[in-house]
């Protein structure tokens, strides 16, 4: 239905036109990705490059969707990070520590891989610097067709009615600016 999806729009509006934090619906999200896919992830045959592509969009983009335009608080950030690490430990399966052995190859201490170094592994990162990728690329996408974003541009870079004075005059700022 329109209302089960218009609830991906965004983490601070809901349908009814009131606020609520939709962190529970995302979370879900992710999780549905990940499970919906499976013994997929664990299989021998398939590639780990082909993990990782198909992690992106089915778990990641489901923590991340339709975010573009809002402020992306940090509480926000750290709960889809913790997410996206917690299946990207198991994306990774063994992998996901570093193993110290003793001469014989007997392993003797295991020493979990930090966040960043998952991250990498994974080929993915924050989710703080995700959205600000994604902004670019929508900012970007606006600029190379101004003429169907114009409310858009209007409303980021148009003088609105209530505003007293032009802050630019002849090319230089006036003392409003």
């Amino acid at each position: 239905t329109t209302e089960y999806h218009t609830r991906y729009l965004g983490n601070r509006f809901a349908t009814s036109a009131g606020t609520h934090d939709d962190r529970p619906y995302r979370k879900r999200g992710m999780e549905v990705g990940w499970y919906s896919m499976g013994k997929f992830w664990y299989k021998k045959g398939v590639k780990f490059r082909i993990r990782t592509t198909v992690f992106q969009p089915r778990v990641q983009s489901a923590g991340l969707m339709g975010q573009e335009a809002y402020v992306y608080l940090e509480a926000d950030a750290k709960q889809i990070d913790s997410i996206l690490l917690k299946y990207g430990r198991k994306l990774l399966g063994g992998k996901a520590c570093k193993k110290h052995k003793d001469p014989r190859g007997n392993i003797l201490k295991h020493k979990s891989l930090t966040n960043r170094e998952v991250f990498c592994k994974i080929k993915l990162v924050p989710a703080m610097l995700e959205m600000r990728i994604r902004r670019l690329k929508w900012m970007q996408a606006v600029a190379k067709d101004t003429a169907n974003h114009v409310q858009l541009l209007c409303a980021l870079f148009g003088r609105m009615k209530c505003e007293k004075a032009d802050t630019v005059a002849e090319g230089k700022l006036t003392e409003y600016a």
